[in-house]
């Protein structure tokens, strides 16, 4: 059924992505185009409505109309997309038979449940969901009784238990859609939402692009040690030369140290080839020309990171990453320095605790930075609870 941009608006949050299923004449893809989204792709299996919606827009250069399986065709979508997404699906299979007006009783699922199976494989979790037409998910019609309600629901809570699932008007029928939404931020919002790899290990790069999202940048100033060759799982890479950023780049290592001159050759970086240690680490700084206030301190030395961090006094970095290494104790240690020095927890990712300025915290809404609420690593290298650690 027709849809109104207004409704996508209300709820694309974060989202720069629209994913629709069930292209039909296009209405879908308008109704988005207008809503602002910056990438629009629309999934349609039927030959004549794909070359309808291509015509249509085929002097707007945001939507990519794609022919397939809808289920199928998002599953394999999806490999190429890490960052939040609205999903409109309104895809359904044929209901009647061509050259008959009598209604075929469908024997397969109606495809919202394979679409939904790839979300749910997809690796962000927290997606905003819209499902069109709920009424033929509920009646008692043999057309559509193969698919119920429920299942859907079921499904819907496979993807996130956390979902709020709730029905909205759409503009012809009262409560047609069916929306799933994460309607509050919980502890580890950033890296479940936002996490991803470019040269990083654990998501750091994604989260990290996103905290310059929430907060200001002052100057665009990064320093990261141990560099290593400024690549393989560094942090500030992605920000150096994806974004522009300046740094300071760290290094002891000889070989390591002739591969991080190379890769950051013709940009704005200063390689350092020094031992890093609690008692030279300001002078570093300072020789550096780096600003009191910079952006991002990226602290990842295999040891005495602690020591590190708990050096630093006249330099306030917006943001801290430390190498928090296990046993999970270390973490409850560098939170309670963190604390004195007037940053708060944000983030855990694998190993990696995330820090931001006390004042700048309220911005990122999390209700509870309580290390029992975070994810992290245990021995085993699997993901639980900080609760459970305990």
């Amino acid at each position: 059924m027709p849809v109104t941009s207004e409704i996508f608006k209300a709820h694309k949050q974060d989202a720069k992505v629209f994913i629709e299923t069930g292209s039909y004449v296009g209405d879908g893809i308008q109704a988005a185009v207008e809503a602002g989204f910056e990438t629009i792709y629309s999934i349609e299996f039927y030959d004549n409505r794909v070359g309808r919606c291509r015509a249509r827009f085929k002097d707007v250069a945001c939507v990519k109309v794609i022919q397939g399986n809808s289920g199928e065709a998002l599953a394999e979508l999806l490999k190429h997309i890490n960052e939040p997404i609205l999903f409109w699906l309104d895809a359904h299979y044929d209901a009647y038979v061509p050259e008959s007006d009598n209604p075929k009783i469908l024997t397969e699922p109606q495809p919202v449940l394979q679409e939904l199976e790839a979300i749910k494989n997809h690796s962000i979790k927290t997606h905003t969901i819209l499902i069109d037409d709920r009424r033929i998910f509920i009646g008692d019609s043999p057309v559509w009784h193969n698919t119920v309600e429920s299942q859907i629901v079921d499904k819907l809570k496979e993807i996130n238990p956390e979902y709020e699932i709730t029905n909205i008007d759409s503009a012809c029928f009262p409560k047609d859609i069916i929306l799933a939404k994460i309607t509050t931020k919980g502890a580890n919002w950033l890296y479940d939402w936002y996490g991803h790899n470019i040269t990083s290990q654990h998501g750091e790069d994604g989260v990290i692009e996103k905290i310059f999202q929430v907060i200001k940048q002052l100057n665009k100033v990064c320093v990261e040690f141990d560099a290593m060759n400024g690549i393989v799982w560094k942090n500030t890479y992605n920000l150096i030369m994806n974004h522009g950023w300046r740094s300071v780049q760290i290094e002891m290592r000889d070989d390591y140290f002739k591969d991080l001159i190379k890769t950051y050759k013709d940009k704005h970086v200063a390689c350092i080839k020094e031992v890093v240690l609690p008692t030279n680490l300001e002078r570093l700084l300072t020789q550096s020309n780096v600003p009191q206030d910079f952006d991002l301190l990226s602290i990842d030395v295999d040891g005495i990171d602690y020591e590190l961090f708990e050096s630093i006094k006249t330099f306030k970095p917006q943001v801290i990453l430390l190498e928090c290494d296990l046993p999970h104790e270390n973490l409850i240690k560098a939170v309670a320095l963190a604390k004195t020095k007037g940053y708060e927890l944000i983030a855990v990712t694998g190993v990696n605790a995330i820090f931001v300025k006390r004042d700048l915290y309220p911005l990122f809404e999390i209700k509870n930075n309580s290390v029992k609420n975070y994810k992290v690593w245990t021995e085993s290298r699997q993901f639980k609870f900080g609760l459970e650690l305990q």
